[in-house]
């Protein structure tokens, strides 16, 4: 089994715990549960993270098999493009940075609320060499999705990404009975910008649009181009009043925008229709009612945002 690419970063302490050989985590405890990882546990390990191809299930059944050893609070995984800040308040934390076959995989945390020491490095590290291979697949195989479901000149979701992602919202919403908002946009006159300037420039405009809209709502939020000139943002957690506000923000900096080209200096609009998620509303009603918010704010001049 390959050794994996391993760098350690021994957490700050966040509160101070005493720590001492009588401690449920005592040298002779970290010696007895390394003695224990022979390497037909560790190859047992890595044949049950291997049936995970899905990347939260593995890091999921991983984070069963190690709590437990270790007397761990939480085990957090992040891909190389994530940097969410860890919540490891009054608790200690070891981190190591992840490369297997010269690919950078992530960072994965251990926290909990005693101090580590030096030999449980070893330890968890011996556990890590069997999480590398089964995780270097999910990972290939994560990245595979991301490419069919991401539209390759905007960076947004494709129709594909963005039915998955939708169904996922609407239920979470109605489980939870959370508020869930939808902004729908068009660039006004596209065509007009297609057949001034050619489809390159059209492609410029494309992504200076997504650009905008990416700088201005959350991670977690669902962006997506419909098609053409066409782009849907869903956002949990969000009231009507806080999507129209955002939306509005949106459109002025569009509108702001100046986009150099060569000798020619472009200016565009959006036009932006806003609805939010109702108890009745199934997917297609919600799609429809910001579509038709869309309408309304292209039929009423362009450049403006309308809420349904």
């Amino acid at each position: 089994m390959a050794q994996p690419n391993l760098s350690v970063i021994q957490g700050k302490k966040a509160a101070y715990n005493d720590y001492n050989s009588q401690d449920a985590f005592s040298n002779k405890n970290i010696q007895d549960k390394s003695t224990r990882l022979d390497k037909n546990i560790l190859t047992k390990l890595s044949n049950r993270l291997h049936s995970h191809l899905e990347l939260n299930d593995l890091i999921q059944a991983f984070s069963h098999e190690i709590k437990p050893l270790l007397g761990l609070d939480d085990v957090i995984f992040q891909l190389p493009a994530e940097q969410d800040a860890i919540n490891n308040k009054g608790r200690h934390y070891i981190s190591y940075n992840l490369e297997f076959n010269e690919v950078s995989l992530g960072e994965i945390f251990f926290i909990r609320r005693q101090r580590f020491v030096e030999a449980e490095h070893q330890v968890v590290e011996k556990i890590l060499i069997a999480l590398l291979p089964p995780l270097f697949n999910a990972f290939k195989y994560y990245q595979l999705l991301e490419q069919a479901q991401t539209d390759p000149l905007t960076g947004a979701l494709n129709r594909m990404g963005l039915e998955k992602a939708f169904k996922r919202e609407i239920e979470l919403a109605r489980r939870n009975k959370d508020e869930l908002s939808i902004l729908m946009f068009d660039i006004d006159h596209f065509k007009k910008v297609n057949d001034s300037y050619g489809h390159d420039v059209g492609d410029i405009v494309l992504q200076a649009m997504s650009k905008h809209i990416f700088d201005n709502i959350r991670t977690t939020d669902v962006f997506a181009r419909l098609g053409g000139e066409e782009f849907i943002v869903v956002m949990n957690n969000t009231s009507r009043s806080g999507a129209l506000l955002l939306a509005e923000r949106i459109r002025q900096t569009i509108e702001q925008d100046m986009i150099e080209v060569g000798e020619n200096s472009i200016k565009f609009t959006a036009s932006i229709g806003v609805t939010s998620y109702l108890p009745h509303d199934t997917e297609h009603s919600l799609i429809k009612r910001a579509d038709q918010a869309l309408y309304d704010a292209k039929d009423k001049g362009r450049n403006r945002v309308v809420l349904r």
